[in-house]
């Protein structure tokens, strides 16, 4: 996993990274069950991080303002990059056409690259028109020449996205967040030397 940043501090793995949404699920008498899936969806993170010593700051972190939402840059899995391909270009790729909340397949306009550029399966993407974090359920390849394409997302929309809205791939996906409010709001100090907060969870702002 590249080097990622919760509030200062490097994240250590394992990282979790969850796909929450709510299933309601009925075995019936003759053991046979149904599922219904509900379409609203989050993701929830959890992680550990290293102190580097600096317990001070993290005990601030964990105490001061523990109800307000937040943001990170969201990590990606190393597998999900395109071998021998950099990342999409900040403005380089945008909606094509409007595109309605529901949507699923993502139409986009593909300006001209300095290099090809590509997205992997379960990279997270966003739309500059609203904070939702969604994962490419195909590979976006973009060509160094103009172009237009599509790709998957999951989940679907959940917003309407205007025409030419940018469309964010890897490190310029911004995270919004709550702290699990099962965390706990300090540190704990093992033997006078050693502190921590075990595992850090996050909610999605949805």
């Amino acid at each position: 996993m590249a080097a990622y940043l919760w509030e200062g501090f490097p994240i250590l793995s394992p990282l979790t990274i969850r796909s929450n949404q709510t299933i309601f699920t009925v075995e019936k008498l003759d053991k046979s069950i149904d599922r219904l899936t509900h379409p609203s969806q989050r993701w929830d993170l959890s992680f550990g991080v290293k102190t580097n010593s600096r317990d001070d700051v993290l005990f601030k972190v964990m105490t001061e303002a523990f109800a307000n939402k937040r943001t990170m840059v969201m990590p990606t899995l190393n597998s999900a990059h395109v071998s021998g391909l950099n990342k999409p270009v900040l403005g380089k790729v945008k909606l094509n056409g409007a595109h309605s909340s529901g949507d699923s397949t993502i139409s986009f306009d593909n300006l001209v690259h300095a290099t090809a550029t590509g997205a992997g399966t379960s990279t997270f993407v966003q739309f500059a028109n609203h904070d939702k974090v969604y994962a490419l359920t195909s590979t976006a390849n973009f060509s160094a020449a103009a172009g237009t394409g599509t790709f998957s997302i999951f989940p679907s929309l959940r917003k309407d996205v205007p025409d030419a809205t940018n469309i964010k791939f890897y490190d310029d996906v911004t995270f919004h967040y709550y702290l699990d409010d099962s965390n706990i709001q300090g540190i704990t100090y093992y033997d006078g030397i050693i502190s921590g907060v075990d595992t850090i969870s996050i909610w999605e702002a949805i």
